[in-house]
This record gives structure tokens, sequence and C-alpha cells, in this order.
């Protein structure tokens, strides 16, 4: 991890899937289905193995999100924001440095994958990516309308990764350790 990123994937990075949730993946009802549909005798058909192993098998891939641009996402809508977008009432040159109260950010992904066996049998296999952040002592440099920088303070983050409905991971309450400084190069505009 470089010291500007830091990914639900750098989250996530200690949990495992179990046995557990690969045997809740293979009650789904669209592996069920290939299971039905295919009858060679096994509990488990081939697809639907091949099936939880390209689910499991992307699940890594999935969680490529950078944590800043989910804070950033909720702070660019923040109504208290807003007024750093006006230029009549902040120049362009004027720089501030804005002190967050303490908060917390809900996030909610829904990713998919398609997992092709042939071109008549593919199955959109759905994620459902939770987390939450609480945050203390953050500072946002603005300018011209955007923010520039992240000046990180305490991060608590608890999240879930379920597939179908199957929870694959689930992180309890934990610190996470952000950079201390994220300068955002030309800069995130703030909604209006």
């Amino acid at each position: 991890m470089d010291s500007k990123s830091f990914t639900l994937r750098d989250f996530f990075r200690d949990e495992t899937i179990g046995e557990e949730a690969v045997s809740g993946l293979h009650s789904e009802e669209e592996v069920r289905e290939l299971d039905h549909d295919t009858n060679d005798g096994d509990r488990h058909s081939r697809k639907s193995r091949a099936l939880i192993r390209a689910v499991i098998g992307h699940v890594d891939d999935l969680l490529g999100i950078e944590v800043r641009d989910i804070l950033l996402r909720a702070w660019e809508k923040y109504e208290d924001l807003a007024k750093y977008a006006d230029p009549q009432r902040y120049s362009p040159d004027e720089l501030v440095v804005l002190p967050l109260m303490e908060h917390a950010i809900t996030s909610i992904h829904r990713p998919s994958i398609e997992v092709e066996f042939s071109r008549r049998l593919k199955k959109n296999i759905p994620f459902t990516i939770t987390t939450e952040f609480s945050l203390s002592g953050f500072m946002l440099e603005i300018q011209a309308g955007k923010i520039m920088k992240i000046f990180a303070g305490q991060c608590q983050g608890s999240g879930s990764v379920c597939c179908m409905n199957t929870c694959l991971y689930r992180k309890e309450s934990t610190k996470i350790n952000l950079p201390g400084a994220i300068d955002l190069g030309e800069g995130i505009a703030i909604v209006a």
C-alpha cells in the first residue's frame, strides 16, 4: 500500500472465507440450479464448484475501492461545505483548513460478476459490500470550491462482504490507520 492508497482490500485483508460461507454459497438458489441441471450424481456439480471458485476468486477484485473515495463522496455533498464553493464568499486564492466534527459515514456498494459457462448459461452473481467509518479529528483543506487535501484523524471501521445472501467476510469495529495527509492533486469539486 502506498502512502496515498488504502482500499477496502486493505481493510478486509485479514479476513478469510470460511467453510461455513462456502457451504452457504452452495445453498444459494443460483448455485442449486446448476446442481439440479447437472445429473452426474455428485452432490455439488462441477459447474457449481466452478461457480463458487469464480466467486471466491473475484472477491479481491471487487474490493479495490479507495476508502478516500468513499469519504469524499459523502463530504462533497455535505451541505455545510457548499458555502466554500461560492466564489463570492471565498476567493479562489483563499485556502481554508476546515476541522470536521465527529461523524460516521456508511457506504453500500452493489457490484456483481457475470459467470459464463457456455453461450446459453450465464449467471449474474450479486455482491453487497457495506462499510461504516466513524471519524474524528479529520480536517479538509479547501480552495477554489475544491477539497484539495485530507488530514486524517482517528478512524474506526466495520463492514461486511456478502454474496447473494451469504456473508463471506464480517469485520467488527477496528482502528484504521489512514495516511496522515492525502493530497488530492487538482482537487475534488464540492457540490454547490
